[in-house]
């Protein structure tokens, strides 16, 4: 009880703000109390701002990756074709919708749960452990596991897996698919860091074959959903014993502007494919 003139520390007197950092793991209710002046009427008006909205992004056991945000990748090809790849985030800096070609996926998170949407159309229905990475994919019979450091080892997609090993440094340097036999692909890496907010090794690499056989591929590699991810910008890409792909930097300070993968195969080449990254 006080007058208003003279407000008691700690409290925010006639027209002000109070802000704090919000951490859910310290509990997810806020008490606002407001209290009455001395000699003065009782009317107030308050609004909350940049605050986490329920069900949104913010609940979710999932952390974005912290680095420079991707707005668009622009992607050109030797062979002819071109396309776009443009990316929408929340106020956490968490993918929010992604389009590609025709389509537009959005992505819902909530607790342990993600939801991606193709239009209209649910494309993936994914449990997170509590890592924030994905445990399990229900409608596609897949299930990751993990080691310690929270690195993908292994992916099981209904009876066929894929195995993955990583380097000294912790980056992928192996992924061999099981299937009737055994196809394993090789990456090594340069010295440049992998620091944007989309992993760049899922966009110009094969490095997560295990999506393709989801359906599609780049839905949910680009977003660190399947583990942490190599440190270092991949090099090189040793596909099937057939493609070798060396792939150069432009502005290569962890976040590049321009990506050039050049095919050095001898059959079915695909060519040069450049990236050009827009933040």
């Amino acid at each position: 009880m006080c007058n208003c003139s003279s407000v008691l520390p700690g409290f925010v007197g006639k027209k002000g703000q109070l802000q704090f950092n919000y951490d859910p793991k310290k509990g997810k209710t806020i008490t606002v109390v407001v209290s009455g002046c001395l000699n003065g009427g009782t009317s107030w008006e308050w609004t909350l701002r940049d605050a986490p909205e329920c069900g949104k992004n913010n609940s979710s056991v999932y952390v974005p990756f912290a680095g420079k945000k991707v707005s668009k990748i622009s992607i050109s090809s030797t062979k002819g074709s071109s396309s776009e790849i443009i990316y929408t985030y929340d106020n956490s800096g968490t993918i929010a919708t992604m389009k590609k070609g025709a389509y537009t996926y959005t992505y819902t998170f909530a607790g342990n749960n993600l939801t991606v949407k193709k239009g209209s159309e649910i494309l993936y229905q994914c449990t997170l452990n509590n890592s924030g990475y994905i445990s399990s994919v229900s409608n596609k019979g897949t299930t990751c596991t993990y080691n310690s450091n929270m690195y993908m080892t292994r992916c099981d997609y209904g009876s066929y897996y894929f195995t993955v090993k990583y380097d000294s440094k912790n980056n992928q340097s192996e992924v061999s698919t099981v299937v009737s036999g055994t196809s394993t692909q090789y990456y090594t890496y340069s010295n440049y860091e992998n620091k944007t907010n989309i992993d760049l090794n899922a966009i110009v690499t094969n490095a997560f074959p295990y999506e393709a056989w989801f359906g599609e591929y780049g839905i949910l590699s680009p977003f660190s959903l399947f583990g942490k991810r190599s440190p270092y910008l991949s090099n090189k890409d040793v596909y099937n014993n057939q493609h070798t792909f060396n792939i150069s930097y432009t502005n290569t300070d962890g976040y590049p502007t321009k990506i050039v993968v050049t095919d050095n195969a001898t059959v079915n080449n695909n060519g040069t494919t450049t990236y050009m990254i827009t933040y």
